[in-house]
């Protein structure tokens, strides 16, 4: 199951309205107003669908959340409306009211973008929202969507900025050491002009940095951008890196870089003798099935975090399984790793164990051996 996290996220709700704003949804709109409408009904205008853009999303924006709602206008002249939109969670529970002012050329589209506070990731909300002029008339009909919370941008097809990589550089980093260094490529023909790269630190949970660079992408260029990550204290950190426009439109999902951070301040980066096997691995039973027993002593002058990955192979040499577990021995002490395997008939496998960083960096010199479940 997936850990439930408290977040700012970016709700991103693609939608058109008709009459001064044509709502982009397949969904019929219903008279009556939201609380706080004034009593406004659904205009008696001919209502037109134009077809959804995007589906209703919620997803994870640096440590805020954004409700974006995108309309379209069949008006020859500009729009200037307000929107609503009111936030419950699946029992109904409130969790905020929220509004926002939008500005549309003569049959443009357009978003207005909410920040909101306090959703949780992998949890379903109902968005209720509608427009209005500054009169308090209905722009729009009230329109309810289900919205469900994820970690990456929901962006259809291609992304136009798509992650190549992430480097972790100890001496000689841009803007100072140490730094992660986040490759990203433009996938576009054409250029995007004032693009925001989002570089959101956590330490578990905890959001503990959140910076962001301001550049233009050229067709078809790669460009990278230095994350500082100095001041951080000892311990295991991820960094979240994704792109927008300037004005708050997804370029990419977001891709996550783990990292250690050494007591001097510098980046754990590896090596095959951080950590040794000291034992011959056994196959206790945990559970319903086998498991890999490994023990590893750790050789650094600090705690290092590994995971000891178990990749399973039948005697025709396919594949079968694999199993990760994480150890953490402390300094010259020892930690023991047990890779559970699900689902194995019996019969004779052969198991090869490694050990990387946070980072995927190996820290261990691999193992191979023969087991046989009976």
């Amino acid at each position: 199951m997936r850990e439930r996290r408290v977040l700012g996220a970016l709700v991103v709700i693609a939608l058109l309205f008709p009459t001064d704003l044509a709502l982009a949804s397949s969904e019929t709109p219903a008279n009556g107003g939201l609380a706080g409408c004034g009593g406004c009904r659904t205009p008696a205008f001919a209502w037109i669908s134009i077809g959804s853009q995007t589906s209703p999303s919620i997803y994870q924006s640096g440590s805020y959340a954004t409700l974006a709602i995108s309309f379209h206008s069949l008006l020859d002249t500009t729009s200037t409306g307000k929107v609503f939109a009111s936030v419950r969670n699946v029992t109904g529970y409130w969790a905020g009211d929220f509004s926002g002012n939008l500005t549309l050329p003569p049959g443009a589209n357009g978003t207005v973008r909410m920040p909101i506070h306090g959703l949780q990731l992998d949890s379903q909300y109902t968005v209720s929202y509608y427009s209005a002029n500054s009169s308090g008339r209905p722009l729009s009909g009230t329109y309810v969507d289900n919205v469900y919370a994820s970690e990456s941008s929901p962006l259809l097809g291609r992304e136009p900025l798509s992650m190549q990589g992430s480097y972790l550089c100890n001496f000689g980093c841009p803007l100072g050491t140490p730094a992660v260094l986040v490759r990203y490529l433009n996938t576009l023909s054409s250029s995007l002009p004032l693009v925001t790269m989002h570089g959101v630190t956590r330490q578990g949970k905890l959001v503990v940095g959140n910076m962001t660079i301001t550049t233009i992408f050229s067709p078809g260029q790669n460009s990278t951008f230095p994350f500082y990550a100095g001041g951080l204290a000892p311990g295991v950190y991820s960094l979240s890196t994704f792109g927008t426009m300037a004005n708050g439109s997804a370029l990419s999902g977001a891709s996550d870089t783990n990292f250690q951070i050494m007591p001097n301040g510098l980046f754990f980066i590896g090596g095959t003798t951080a950590l040794t096997l000291v034992n011959v691995p056994r196959f206790p039973t945990i559970g319903a099935g086998p498991a890999v027993e490994t023990i590893w002593v750790n050789n650094l002058s600090f705690p290092v975090v590994g995971i000891v990955f178990a990749t399973i192979r039948n005697t025709l040499g396919q594949t079968v399984t694999f199993s990760s577990a994480t150890v953490i021995p402390p300094v010259g002490g020892n930690a023991t790793a047990y890779n559970i395997l699900f689902g194995l008939p019996p019969g004779t496998y052969s198991a090869s164990i490694f050990v990387t960083s946070v980072s995927f960096v190996a820290i261990a010199a691999p193992s191979s051996l023969t087991f046989t479940i009976s």
